[in-house]
Parts: C-alpha cells; sequence; structure tokens
C-alpha cells in the first residue's frame, strides 16, 4: 500500500511518504482506512491516523515540522483562494491501476503521550490529526474532445468511470467565428443530462412546427408558418386576432420524438430557451411558457412574462418545465410521450409580428451558465469554465481580438453524472459597437463550437460498498 501527503510549502520537497524508513503507519496499533460513515453526505470528514516515525532526532524533527508546514499551507490555501498550492492526501492500495486523492482542508500532527520517552530511542509515536474532502477523486484526469457541435441545441455524449459523479475540472468551449455575425458569443448556456433512463432518442431542440397551432373551443388565434427557421420553418403571430396574451402553439414529447423514439429518453428537468424575434424595434412582446401532461388543459404556467424588443433572432430564458410534469406509474410512458409545453404570446407595444423558430431543452439539474457584456471584438471565442479543487467555480471568456472577461457563472449541480451524461449547448452573440445597439443579439443557425471536457473520476471512498474500483 502506497499512502502519502503531497503539499507544496515554497520549498523543494514536496512529498512525505508514510512508507519510507521515517515516517509508517503504526501497522501494530491500529490499521487505517477511510472513514466512509459520512461519505455519502457533503462537506468535510475527520480523520485521525495512527503514525510512527524513525529516525535520529533530526530526521524525526525534520519530518514532523514538514508535516506541520504542510498543514500549514493547507489553511493558507483555503483561506487565500488565489495561492496555487493545495495539500492532498493519496492512497493508493496493490492491485489498483491507479492512486486515488482527497483535498486536505486542515492536518496537525499530535505527539501520544509517549512521545518524548522514546525520541531518543530514534522513534515516536503520534497522530495525524486532519479534516478532508468527502470525496476521493482520481489523480490524473480524463480529457474528452469533441469538434463541430452546433450552438443552437447541439448535443454530445460521454460515459466516465468512478462510483460517483466526477469532478468537471475544466470545460472549454471554442465558438468558431461567424462571417454574418462577427462579434463574439459572450452568452453561453450548458446543461448535462444525466443517462439513467437512456440518450439515444433525446433531442434537446425542438422544431415548433413538429407541435400545432393552439385550438380550443374558446380560442383559435391567428399564427402562420414561415420559411425562416434554422433548417426548418418558424411560426410568426401577426396579433390580428388579438393584443392579449393567449396560447399560441403546442408541441409535445411525442412530436419531437416519433413513432419509432423512446420518449423515456426525455425524462428530465430542463430549461427552456426560445429562438424569437420581432418585425420592429418600436414593437414590444411578451411571451410566456406553460406546460403539463396534452390531456390535461390546466398546464403550469411559468410567472414571469418574458419581453421581447430585438429585431433580430436571439435566444430568451421562458423558464423550467420538468418532463413529465406529474408522474402516473402505470401509464408513465405515455405521461412521458404526452408531456407539452405551450407558447403563449401578446403584444404590449407597436403593430408588429413576433417570431418564434425553435426552443431549445438546456438540461438544468447539472447546469451551467456564463453571460459577459457586449464585446466590440470579432474573431473566434475561447470560454474556460473552471471547478477548482474545493469546488468554487470561475469562468474566463477569451476573444481572438480582444481582453478577457471574467465571471462567476450561474451553476447548479455541476459535475459530470455518474450515469454518463448528454451535453446541450447554446449561445448568443451580442453585438457591441456603440451605446445605440448595445442590446443588438444574434442566435445564427450556423455557429459550431469545439468541446473540451477534463474530468476527476470521483469515489465515495477508495473501498467503497462495490468494492475496489
Amino acid at each position: 500500500m502506497e499512502f502519502y501527503i503531497n503539499g507544496i510549502y515554497d520549498a523543494p520537497q514536496t512529498r512525505i511518504s508514510l512508507t519510507d524508513f521515517f515516517v509508517s503507519e503504526d501497522w501494530s496499533r491500529n490499521y487505517w482506512a477511510p472513514n466512509t460513515t459520512d461519505a455519502a453526505h457533503s462537506g468535510q470528514i475527520k480523520e485521525s491516523i495512527n503514525v510512527h516515525v524513525r529516525g535520529d532526532r533530526q530526521q524525526i524533527i525534520s519530518s514532523v515540522a514538514h508535516i506541520e508546514r504542510m498543514g500549514l499551507q493547507a489553511r493558507r490555501w483555503h483561506a487565500n483562494p488565489v495561492r496555487q498550492n493545495s495539500v492532498w492526501l493519496y492512497w493508493h492500495v496493490e492491485g489498483e491501476p491507479y492512486p486515488k486523492r482527497t483535498l486536505i482542508y486542515s492536518l496537525r500532527f499530535k505527539f501520544s503521550n509517549r512521545s518524548n520517552n522514546h525520541l531518543v530511542a530514534k522513534h515516536i509515536f503520534g497522530t495525524l490529526e486532519m479534516a478532508r474532502h468527502h470525496r476521493w477523486e482520481r489523480v490524473d484526469n480524463v480529457r474528452e474532445r469533441i469538434n463541430g457541435i452546433a450552438t443552437n441545441g447541439g448535443k454530445w455524449f460521454w460515459c466516465p468511470a468512478g462510483t460517483d459523479n466526477s469532478r468537471i475540472t475544466e470545460l472549454t468551449l471554442k465558438i468558431h467565428a461567424n462571417a454574418n455575425y462577427p462579434h463574439g458569443a459572450n452568452e453561453v448556456w450548458v446543461g448535462v443530462r444525466d443517462c439513467l433512463f437512456g440518450y439515444e432518442d433525446f433531442q434537446p431542440r425542438w422544431d415548433l412546427e413538429k407541435g400545432s397551432r393552439y385550438t380550443t373551443a374558446c380560442t383559435n388565434p391567428v399564427v402562420n408558418l414561415v420559411g425562416d427557421g434554422c433548417g426548418g420553418q418558424a411560426i410568426e403571430i401577426p396579433f390580428t386576432d388579438t393584443d392579449d396574451l393567449q396560447p399560441r402553439w403546442q408541441i409535445k414529447v411525442g412530436d419531437v420524438s416519433g413513432i419509432s423514439g423512446n420518449p423515456l429518453h426525455f425524462i428530465g428537468r430542463y430549461l427552456v430557451l426560445a429562438r424569437v424575434r420581432t418585425t420592429s424595434d418600436d414593437d414590444q412582446m411578451m411571451v410566456q411558457l406553460r406546460y403539463g401532461n396534452s390531456a390535461n388543459n390546466n398546464k403550469v404556467t411559468e410567472n414571469k412574462r418574458h419581453y421581447i424588443t430585438c429585431t433580430n433572432w436571439h435566444y430568451v430564458e421562458l423558464g423550467e418545465v420538468q418532463i413529465p410534469a406529474g408522474v402516473n406509474r402505470v401509464n408513465a410512458v405515455n405521461d412521458v410521450r404526452n408531456s407539452e409545453i405551450e407558447v403563449w404570446a401578446g403584444r404590449r407595444v407597436g403593430n408588429g409580428s413576433l417570431s418564434v423558430d425553435h426552443l431549445v431543452l438546456i438540461p438544468s439539474l447539472h447546469y451551467m451558465k456564463v453571460n459577459t457584456q457586449p464585446n466590440q471584438f470579432a474573431g473566434d471565442t475561447l470560454i474556460q469554465i473552471r471547478t477548482h479543487e474545493d469546488d468554487a467555480m470561475s469562468a474566463e471568456i477569451t476573444m481572438s481580438d480582444g481582453a478577457a472577461y471574467q465571471d462567476v457563472p450561474r451553476s447548479n449541480l455541476w459535475h459530470w453524472p455518474l450515469e454518463g451524461g448528454v451535453l446541450v449547448v447554446a449561445a448568443n452573440r451580442h453585438q457591441f459597437d456603440d451605446c445605440s445597439d448595445i442590446n443588438d443579439c444574434h442566435a445564427p443557425c450556423g455557429d459550431i463550437a469545439d468541446i473540451q471536457l477534463d474530468t476527476h473520476s470521483r469515489w465515495m471512498s477508495y473501498m467503497d460498498e462495490y468494492g475496489f474500483k
């Protein structure tokens, strides 16, 4: 068994081994194994390791002092987030293909009562008292790449290894320059849907022409189909019937998956984006999201109304939906197939029309959004979303001809699911040449991104209930 603590204290020596001649685990007194009692919970785990230090007086003092220095370094790192040198506990059992590590929050060497009596005899006993992260992770990262993912609901699947969700060390997206919309992407949504219920037939982009006009005995609003969408048609709402907020369009899982598709692959919670535009800057439209079972006329209502004034195609957030909205376990497949999203719209100001192309369902359980100010720079956009050792988040956006924009992303349970995940991405470009067009925004059909994903596979413990992993 290889077992050591690794840290940096502005000195060449970075490791003290608990298996070498000077310091070892005290096998005669107590065999150490990781504490798994609280491993299923977040936060810190406190543990004690009995240690036997051997050697001459100077070697003993030096070894213990180094452990204490690493404890000081651990406290400094957590107190100062810009300091680079964190401290880790490593453990590698014989037969395992690679070692694992866990982040140390605090570390202290405590002498036992008999230490001083044995210092002259060139060995002392003590305990390492530490507080550590509740998860172990693989020492080396796993890297996956994919090119040419569309930023209008493009998807990508990957399944990692481990017995727990993986830490996403870094997600890098390179969004290529667009000749017609040269300004860099600055609003990006990324969601990861776990694959517990399957993934092959999941489609995050819902083209509204696959659905139908909303018609009941009471309402029959005017909605037109126009050939202006991404790879298909869009719906146009001219408001010739009424300016009031009315149900205009409906689309359900069965419309998107088709007869042969498995509707269970759509189970999950999603942030719904709509690709929209108006016909005039003087118009102000309002859009509202509702969802539920298509057989039920009373849908769940997203209370917030979203106001649209931009004449360019762009994405707006309409709210979150759950598929299925309610679970009937006797007939769950039909509940999913009949899960429906309704687009309601009204006109507050102006005489123009509102166009809606498609919806993008961004998985919101494992979710990240980066949003910065509109920029003046053209070229490729490089977006790097980082998760640091203590699970803190940061993001950086770099334009090929411009400066870097740093931001704290909006996130929810940002890690890669144990069962594997489908990544979905969408992006807006906000053009900013002068103060008059700060809200000039675009969601082009042809934008593509190259993706690089770095993860550290995590384990509940080094030896968990499933055995060695």
